[in-house]
């Protein structure tokens, strides 16, 4: 008569089957949780990206609002206008006045160049340098800092920037998009000042 222990045995083939089981059950838990830490960290990063584009969209509406009140208390028509990040700027080329509107925290500054007074417009690079030496052997990059449109006024005995784009603010991508802009701005007020010097002449 064969002795029973009472213990069920189980072969090892079942045991293998246990085994990948618990696994899978493991493996779709951690998927789980995986999927709605995802899932609360792309929401997160959603609200503050909303966040930010609500509060980007009232500062520049507030911007646009500042510089038409400006621009009507000193009778401006603008046939050209931009908006630059923190700055908007317009043409008046019926009376050959630039408005520039800054914007500097929660303080807003007017600036008025006219034309008539400058002697010569011009789009400028402004570079810094940086440091990529490696061991003892010295070596520099230079890195577009600004890109700036030049006004000289020697009447005033100064020169004034209009700043297209900052390293400090802006990335890499705006970089050629903000040349191009200046480049326009620049030939468009050249042949303002070319007509007003002829007319000098």
């Amino acid at each position: 008569m064969p002795f029973y222990t009472g213990v069920k045995h189980t072969s090892p083939g079942t045991a293998l089957e246990f085994y990948f089981n618990h696994l899978k059950k493991v493996d779709m838990y951690t998927i789980i949780i995986a999927i709605i830490i995802v899932a609360v960290v792309g929401f997160f990063i959603l609200g503050l990206v909303s966040i930010h584009n609500r509060q980007a969209r009232k500062m520049t509406g507030n911007l646009v609002e500042r510089f038409g009140i400006a621009a009507e208390k000193e009778n401006f028509k603008f046939s050209k206008t931009e908006i630059l990040g923190s700055d908007i700027i317009g043409l008046d080329d019926s009376c050959n006045k630039l408005m520039i509107l800054k914007r500097t925290g929660d303080e807003y500054h007017t600036l008025i160049i006219d034309l008539n007074e400058v002697r010569d417009c011009s789009k400028k690079k402004l570079y810094h340098k940086v440091d990529i030496s490696m061991g003892k052997r010295e070596r520099f990059e230079h890195h577009v800092e600004q890109i700036v449109l030049n006004f000289d006024i020697p009447l005033q005995h100064k020169q004034e920037n209009i700043i297209f784009y900052d390293s400090g603010i802006h990335g890499l991508r705006d970089l050629t998009e903000a040349g191009q802009k200046a480049d326009e701005w620049e030939t468009r007020i050249r042949k303002i000042l070319l007509h007003t010097h002829q007319k000098r002449a």
